[in-house]
């Protein structure tokens, strides 16, 4: 492609929606005026809208496609992880920050354990082939209070499509949990009973402050030293 012409379509700008005429090529774009354009190069958008592409930061979405169903892994990793790309981009999403989840919480949903590397090769042959619609980049969800963190988040850090990273702590009573009591519901709401609750909440409340306290520093220090943006996880503090 070296250029394409759209006119007569509504043009969605930084500040004003203009009906008229974009150029762009491979470099981007060349172009934008009011009016139509009579060359004959031209595509008549019949008034349709043209719109920046949206940037999604955070979408558990290709997690869906590994595992459509409870226990049922989609046995073809990169079928999944291009039924997920075709959900962004008709969803008018032009990059997507693949947000993938490092690390078990004592439990609960522990196939992410075994489903993250398997997500990051997905991804990273998908964008060397060429086989995707948009560009894939990975967000790493670090959770912090899991065992074993570190062995599986591997040398990740060095990764060319990791570009962003975020800090999870699932202990009870901190971030997304501060209220133990919406814990228990939530454990009750998947099928657990108030014994297997309780089990868990002991466990995670003697491992995971545990795992936050050396996993914190460690991955902050890692991923800075690479320049990646830090971002925390379910605040509910300043």
């Amino acid at each position: 492609m070296t250029e394409t012409i759209l006119t007569n379509a509504w043009l969605i700008l930084e500040d004003e929606i203009l009906q008229g005429t974009i150029v762009f090529g491979p470099d981007g774009i060349r172009g934008v005026d009011s009016g139509r354009s009579s060359l004959p190069a031209a595509v008549d958008a019949a008034g349709d809208y043209v719109a920046p592409g949206l940037i999604e930061m955070h979408t558990d979405n290709m997690e869906k496609h590994f595992l459509p169903r409870p226990s049922v892994v989609w046995p073809n990793p990169m079928a999944a992880a291009m039924a997920h790309d075709a959900q962004m981009v008709s969803a008018g999403v032009t990059t997507v920050y693949d947000s993938l989840a490092c690390g078990a919480v004592f439990g609960a949903k522990d196939f992410r354990a075994e489903m993250f590397p398997e997500m990051v090769r997905a991804i990273e042959a998908g964008a060397d082939h060429g086989a995707f619609r948009i560009d894939h980049r990975i967000h790493i969800r670090c959770e912090l209070s899991a065992d074993g963190f570190a062995e599986t988040l591997g040398d990740l850090n060095e990764h060319p499509l990791v570009m962003l990273i975020s800090l999870m702590d699932h202990t009870p009573g901190q971030r997304q949990f501060k209220s133990r009591q919406h814990l228990k519901t939530y454990n009750m709401g998947v099928g657990k009973s108030e014994d297997q609750h309780e089990k868990e909440v002991a466990v995670r409340l003697e491992r995971g402050p545990l795992n936050v306290a050396k996993n914190w520093p460690y991955v902050v220090d890692l991923f800075r030293n690479r320049g990646i943006p830090i971002a925390t996880h379910d605040d509910t503090t300043e």
